[in-house]
């Protein structure tokens, strides 16, 4: 008798944490592919501008064409999407917004991915962003 009425509780516990845990899995890998992807920008930045590395002949992996992010935007977005692990979110995830606050000498990448839990019972969205520096020219 007790256990019929422990047990739905304990389901209901159990299958809770192992959707929190997936949740978590999710934010870290959306927040990964940010990260990963604006730090690629940032090093590509630096290439381009200081060492005068032309991204369309020799491309880096998130820059294809000579210039900054917001030239580079789909290929940035299409990397930040390669580099979710865990996850297969659509490039059009992300953005890339150049001297957005907080993030006013740089530019900033933002991803947002809806996460489904336990059979479309509920619905949140997960965000992640990630700020580098921009390289000025001297």
């Amino acid at each position: 008798m007790e256990f019929a009425l422990t047990m739905p509780l304990f389901f209901l516990l159990l299958f809770g944490l192992i959707q929190a845990g997936l949740m978590l899995w999710s934010q870290v890998g959306l927040q990964h592919g940010v990260e990963m992807a604006a730090r690629c920008a940032s090093v590509s930045d630096i290439a381009v501008v200081l060492a005068k590395v032309n991204p369309a002949t020799s491309p880096t992996p998130c820059y294809n064409v000579n210039g900054k992010a917001s030239d580079n935007a789909s290929t940035l977005k299409t990397y930040a999407a390669a580099n979710a692990f865990g996850l297969q979110p659509p490039a059009s995830s992300f953005s890339v917004n150049p001297g957005t606050p907080p993030c006013p000498g740089g530019t900033l990448i933002t991803a947002t991915y809806p996460f489904t839990a336990i059979n479309y019972l509920y619905s949140i969205t997960l965000t992640a962003s990630s700020c580098y520096p921009t390289i000025n020219p001297s």
